[in-house]
């Protein structure tokens, strides 16, 4: 409570009430159109530095995480957004964040706690005790996004057998690993043949969150697949973690990276790796269209927007669920909770809960079989009545 009313959007709400209420001092409609949409590579933890630039406001600047759950995929082939901000990361991730297939996730054949091999996982969903892990023991920390595959945790040197139907003979090899100040070095190797190396060490940050060093997860290329047999890793520092894992033929790698430079040619391009970015006023807002909507019922609205000047999103103030469709395309996760939905052109779309059709489909169903059930006694008792 201390710390809510610390914040310079709340404030205490004038009721008589047994239980401290707070107000907001100002909030966004169920709909709203952001001026700016930007594509975010990075944790979460970019919040803490925007805002503390002059005039940045959430509510004119939508966030689309990459590295969430939901890529930013589909949004990176629209270019519906006014830029890319790179939160410690680097344009290796912006491409592995395009890629859609063939992805690996060690975590999911590991256990707890840890098994024979020595390692053991933690799942995106669990992340305070990941966090606490790494605080109480190692002084570090990380909050970065894990593709819901989860963490793969090796302390001290451990070897892995990796197995997949994906892993294919001269198919390029990708791993999102961790690197901090008590990394080491993460070798892959086929047999005995060894297809690439990953150094996991860097300098002791003299970035933090809160007192604790921050660690971070970097997607690199690890190398070129000699066949179809296991993946084996053996790590050699103190604390090495492994996310994710990509397996994709090299001309679909490429195609990424290509894609990868060409946004960030035509694109702004913030840069917080070294806490140096633009200039405030290109959060500014560049538009302000207007926007009305219209409940039809809990899972059907109509939105007419107008004085769109450039391509933007439509927000909508809900719980993030990619079953939420406009026209008839799912919703793209923004703020990595709230569902959005690209928008170039002024017009009037309806926003649906898809799986609805459903449900009126069965009451439909439902309907039609009792009325011929009504039908069927009234015709029945018709039958029976005396002359």
């Amino acid at each position: 409570l201390n710390t809510l009313v610390k914040q310079p959007w709340v404030v205490p709400a004038d009721v008589d009430s047994s239980v401290p209420v707070l107000t907001t001092s100002g909030h966004q409609d169920k709909f709203f159109v952001p001026s700016n949409t930007w594509l975010v590579v990075g944790s979460d933890d970019v919040y803490s530095t925007l805002n503390k630039v002059g005039g940045f406001k959430l509510s004119e600047n939508a966030l689309v995480f990459s590295e969430s759950l939901v890529a930013g995929a589909r949004i990176a082939e629209k270019e519906n957004f006014t830029g890319i901000i790179f939160n410690r990361k680097e344009s290796t991730d912006l491409a592995a964040n395009l890629l859609e297939n063939g992805f690996i996730f060690p975590a999911r054949n590991l256990k707890n706690s840890p098994d024979a091999t020595g390692w053991w996982k933690r799942d995106g969903s669990d992340v305070v005790n990941w966090r606490n892990f790494l605080q109480e023991k190692y002084n570090l920390d990380n909050i970065d996004f894990d593709y819901g595959g989860g963490w793969a945790v090796a302390e001290g040197p451990r070897k892995l057998k990796v197995e997949s139907n994906l892993i294919t003979k001269n198919n390029i090899v990708l791993a999102r690993v961790m690197k901090s100040s008590l990394g080491g070095n993460i070798d892959f190797y086929q047999g005995g043949s060894l297809i690439g190396s990953v150094n996991t060490s860097q300098n002791r940050q003299n970035s933090k969150i809160k007192e604790y060093e921050k660690a971070d997860f970097l997607w690199v290329e690890i190398g070129r697949l000699v066949s179809e047999s296991p993946i084996n890793i053996k790590t050699q520092g103190k604390l090495d973690v492994i996310n994710a894992m990509a397996v994709i033929p090299e001309r679909q790698w490429r195609r990424a990276l290509y894609t990868a430079n060409s946004l960030l040619s035509k694109n702004k391009v913030i840069s917080l790796n070294n806490n140096a970015f633009g200039l405030p006023e290109i959060f500014n807002p560049s538009q302000e269209p207007s926007l009305s909507y219209k409940r039809i019922n809990p899972t059907d609205y109509e939105v007419r927007v107008t004085g769109i000047r450039k391509p933007t999103l439509l927000v909508y103030s809900t719980s993030y669920d990619p079953l939420w469709r406009m026209e008839e395309e799912e919703s793209i996760s923004i703020y990595s909770l709230l569902n959005g939905f690209p928008i170039e052109k002024d017009g009037v779309y309806k926003v649906t809960f898809s799986p609805q059709k459903y449900v009126n489909w069965a009451l439909m169903a439902s309907l039609l079989a009792v009325s011929l059930l009504l039908v069927s006694l009234f015709l029945t008792r018709t039958r029976k009545k005396p002359l």
